[in-house]
């Protein structure tokens, strides 16, 4: 069962975000350097008329919106992802029927970067919530109910159901470690995060469960150096971080970061370095982007300057190069750059569907 986030919001739909955010670390890993052009896709997402917002992101870091600004896509989106190699994004596009499975979405990608609506024939399960790519993109993760489901993924794009594994009570978030070796999935009533170790053909074997308690999650999250961090939503404040085992894929030790500036985040996004983090956050009404600092060998996070107030940011994303940040929800994107030493500097608004519409919390990075 989805369920209601502040303002009205759907969490699966700000999961969207909370999820891609992080995958989006990874798009840029496989990357070309020598690329010229960054692209950005953001989901606008109201049930009624769906729509992906894409954009080049300027060399001072602002969006230009490209010809044709928005493609059209029907009913909500879930989330956006793209595809390591490039060639493809995919979303998930929630049914507005009760018992009729949501839909995988696939989009090929034109040589000025703008998106072609490519359908697939694969459903993806009833009640799915966001799902995660393998960094080599080869497999997708979708949680959904209590089961972790695998699908390959095709050169072409295909999704195709491979199996599926139990998970915890109402599986709503997935992270892969950065070596493709283990995932995470986040269990959110029952407070759990339950482990799988992944096979070269994407089969995934439960691996045990920690406890979580008293903090819910709804953030699951990798940081570049393989530190795993959990946030949950609505109740406490805080990260709670976790080291991997490496050999086992365990989670050991937990290190809980709270208050300022630990105020209840929503969105989670590293540098592509993994020398700095930023987190969304939306406490009580009041909205904010804090900016850390992060210790490479421990994971441990340190306020990095003030926060910054916003109107209503929910999510956070940082491009590939790691140069610009982007806050959203609402009608509208906060354009930031990221200094030196890992600040932010406010760098204009983008007001989005002139308002009118929701943004889903989904962004894609692409570069080419």
């Amino acid at each position: 069962m989805k369920k209601n986030g502040p303002a009205g919001f759907s969490l699966s739909v700000i999961s969207a975000g909370v999820i891609y955010l992080f995958l989006l670390l990874c798009v840029g890993c496989g990357g070309n350097p020598t690329a010229r052009n960054t692209y950005a896709y953001i989901a606008v997402a109201p049930y009624t008329s769906s729509s992906v917002a894409q954009f080049r992101v300027t060399s001072d870091g602002t969006l230009a919106p490209l010809n044709p600004p928005t493609v059209a896509v029907g009913s909500g989106i879930v989330n956006l992802v793209a595809a390591p190699d490039g060639n493809h994004v995919f979303a998930v596009q929630e049914s507005l029927n009760a018992g009729v499975s949501d839909t995988f979405l696939r989009f090929s990608i034109h040589n000025d970067g703008t998106l072609a609506p490519d359908p697939v024939t694969s459903p993806a399960s009833s009640g799915a919530y966001p799902f995660t790519l393998s960094p080599d993109g080869r497999f997708a993760l979708v949680p959904w109910g209590n089961t972790v489901t695998t699908y390959s993924v095709s050169s072409s794009g295909q999704f195709t159901a491979a199996s599926s594994v139990p998970a915890g009570n109402d599986a709503c978030t997935v992270a892969i470690d950065p070596t493709g070796q283990f995932a995470y999935v986040g269990n959110f009533n029952d407070d759990t995060i339950s482990a799988c170790r992944i096979a070269p053909d994407g089969t995934l074997t439960p691996n045990g469960s920690i406890s979580t308690a008293p903090n819910e999650v709804y953030l699951l999250a990798f940081s570049p150096d393989g530190f795993l961090y959990s946030a949950g939503c609505c109740q406490l404040e805080g990260l709670t971080e976790y080291s991997i085992d490496s050999s086992s894929g365990a989670l050991t030790g937990a290190n809980y970061f709270h208050g300022n500036p630990f105020n209840l985040p929503w969105g989670f996004a590293f540098n592509p370095t993994g020398t700095y983090a930023y987190t969304a956050n939306a406490n009580a009404g009041t909205f904010s982007i804090s900016a850390l600092a992060v210790d490479k060998a421990t994971g441990t996070l340190t306020a990095n300057g003030p926060d910054i107030p916003t109107t209503g940011a929910y999510q956070i994303a940082v491009d590939p190069t790691g140069q610009f940040a982007f806050a959203f929800g609402g009608g509208t994107v906060l354009q930031f750059k990221i200094s030196s030493t890992g600040t932010l500097v406010p760098n204009g608004e983008f007001p989005l569907d002139a308002g009118n519409g929701e943004t889903s919390g989904a962004i894609a990075f692409l570069q080419r």
